[in-house]
């Protein structure tokens, strides 16, 4: 018995790249969402005096071409660093990176989930 497949190339290569932007978009915006937690959860944590540190967390896709999605996720306020490492005479008030780490499944999570989605 033979059995005949014929394959449109062209066709094929367009339904290939049509997914491969799907995908790009998707796990972008799933980077999004995990950093948009991670911004969350850190607020949350932060230690509070005038509530400028706190409200200044946020989180921002800064890249994304055909090879990489770039998030970042921080604050403009010069002195975070000073609060979540501590200095000479302040005792350290880790917010930020106990964020980071308590999402690090989240960040997968999130990307699968809207690949998921835009596939179906």
């Amino acid at each position: 018995m033979n059995i005949k497949i014929d394959i449109d190339i062209k066709n094929l290569e367009k339904a290939l790249k049509n997914n491969a932007i799907k995908i790009l978009e998707a796990g972008a915006e799933g980077l999004l969402m995990a950093g948009e937690k991670i911004a969350t959860d850190t607020k949350l944590n932060t230690p509070v005096d005038t509530g400028r540190l706190r409200g200044s967390y946020n989180a921002q896709l800064i890249e994304k071409n055909e090879n990489e999605a770039i998030v970042e996720v921080g604050t403009d306020v010069e002195y975070a660093g000073f609060v979540e490492f501590g200095t000479s005479r302040q005792q350290a008030q880790p917010h930020f990176m106990p964020a980071v780490e308590d999402n690090k499944k989240n960040i997968t999570k999130f990307i699968n989930k809207k690949i998921k989605e835009a596939l179906k």
